[in-house]
């Protein structure tokens, strides 16, 4: 998402607006895209409310992950003596 501040200034609005007690989790000083990648909650909260609003940017990323979910759980299966 460090190529987007955009969408991470729109969904940090979104979320303060929404939710006030959210500040509690921004430091003061810094940008919503500097708070984004400090890691911890915040980062949780906002790539959850990114991929609710903005699905596709995380297509690719899915897909890949999906995809090797599936192996392993071939490979787990392939394990199983029953």
């Amino acid at each position: 998402m460090t190529d987007s501040p955009a969408i991470v200034d729109e969904v940090v609005g979104a979320m303060l607006e929404g939710t006030p007690s959210m500040r509690m989790f921004v430091k003061r000083g810094k940008t919503p895209l500097e708070n984004y990648q400090a890691g911890g909650a915040l980062r949780a909260l906002i790539s959850t409310r990114i991929k609710e609003k903005h699905p596709d940017r995380y297509e690719d990323i899915d897909s890949h992950y999906q995809k090797r979910i599936t192996e392993v759980d071939e490979e787990i299966a392939a394990l199983d003596p029953d």
